[in-house]
């Protein structure tokens, strides 16, 4: 600490904050809780890899979507464009619409292996990003391991 006169004449104190003092603790982040969450989800969805389609939303996600159907290098602007400002089944979700055009123009509809992989690792990178996101907010790693578990609970993947 240091002493230092401010403009208005008045001694001060000043002492620099460290931010972990002030979230109660001096010891790094164990880096364990992230990779327990992330593993713990992929085994619990690693059953969903080989499953075919289903007939529950996937007729209008994507088998009856145009902007899936038809993309192509000539219309992927535009329909990228337009899957970022509409709707499906009165749902506005444009990552995975997004991801489904994609995935539909390299593996077509006989590979839904590939599709299942590449939502179970976007799940993934989500519970990564709750865990960090629940650390930065100051919960600390038990309460972000609990956070990022949570995304385990999910009605699909």
């Amino acid at each position: 600490m240091s002493k230092r006169k401010n403009p208005s004449g008045n001694n001060t104190l000043e002492k620099k904050v460290n931010l972990r003092e002030v979230k109660g603790s001096n010891k790094a982040t164990p880096w364990w809780p992230v990779v327990a969450a992330v593993l713990i989800t992929f085994l619990c969805f690693t059953s969903a890899l080989n499953n075919k389609f289903v007939n529950w939303d996937d007729d209008r996600n994507f088998y009856e979507n145009p902007l899936v159907q038809h993309i192509d290098e000539k219309n992927f602007g535009e329909n990228t464009k337009t899957i970022f400002s509409t709707g499906v089944i009165g749902n506005y979700n444009p990552l995975p619409i997004w991801t489904f055009a994609i995935e539909k123009r390299m593996f077509g509809f006989d590979k839904p292996y590939y599709w299942h992989l590449n939502n179970v690792l976007l799940h993934l990178i989500c519970v990564f990003l709750a865990y960090r996101i629940a650390l930065f907010l100051g919960i600390g790693w038990r309460g972000a391991l609990l956070t990022a578990l949570l995304l385990v609970f999910i009605l699909c993947v």
